[in-house]
């Protein structure tokens, strides 16, 4: 009996994996300007939010952990990724690739390179826009 639950866990997260593999590969391969544009408004909502919130960074942690910081990168990231998209367009090669930019290596070059430009911008984005948190945040200036 508990064989069989750590078959149906390990079943659940296998397939859990999966589809978010599935989905990354599906949003990655559009080229709809509506996606780019999107994730665009919800990274225009994230700093208003951010700039028109008196929600300091500790609260956030307290309340929610680590997941706003993943959140913040996964939405700059597509929009980085699609908004490249939208602006350079990509190749017959790029297009026929169907390996996940979050595998970080693909076969195809071009896509490789998009991938970790993006990756580093994303990182980059997330660490401005938590430093503007907490810049903004007192009882954590007045600690530093």
């Amino acid at each position: 009996m508990l064989k069989q639950i750590f078959k149906l866990n390990r079943a659940y997260r296998e397939a859990k994996e999966q589809a978010v593999h599935e989905t990354v590969n599906v949003l990655e391969t559009k080229t709809n300007p509506l996606l780019f544009i999107f994730f665009l408004a919800l990274t225009i909502f994230e700093w208003l939010g951010v700039s028109l919130t008196p929600i300091g960074p500790m609260e956030i942690y307290e309340a929610y952990g680590f997941s706003p910081i993943v959140v913040v990168f996964v939405i700059s990231y597509f929009s980085f990724f699609l908004g490249s998209k939208v602006i350079f367009r990509p190749t017959a090669e790029e297009l026929a690739d169907d390996t996940s930019s979050f595998a970080l290596f693909s076969a195809c070059r071009r896509r490789e390179l998009r991938s970790l430009i993006s990756i580093g911008l994303s990182f980059l984005h997330t660490l401005i826009f938590f430093l503007y948190l907490i810049s903004k945040d007192p009882k954590l200036l007045d600690l530093l």
